[in-house]
């Protein structure tokens, strides 16, 4: 297994912020995080199950040469509404 690529957030702010308004916006594939194909892709689907539920596939499809581990975490947030009257 390869080792990560290092998070490129503060990079892309800091190019971006460098730029003027007239410069086009700095792109992640600037970054050469993708260079050698090793990143995974990851789709998220959404269906109502019932009036009650929300069913939720999370999909991840590593598109590098090399076995990897996607190291992903789930976690649901959901909000609670209680009406009375």
């Amino acid at each position: 297994m390869g080792v990560p690529a290092a998070r490129p957030h503060a990079r892309l702010v800091e190019d971006n912020r460098r730029r003027g308004r007239e410069a086009p916006e700095f792109e992640l594939l600037e970054t050469g995080v993708f260079d050698e194909d090793r990143y995974f892709d990851v789709t998220v689907e959404y269906a109502k199950g019932g009036p009650d539920d929300l069913l939720i596939e999370i999909t991840a499809i590593n598109r590098g040469p090399d076995p990897a581990l996607a190291g992903t975490k789930a976690a649901a947030h959901y909000r609670l509404v209680v009406e009375s009257g």
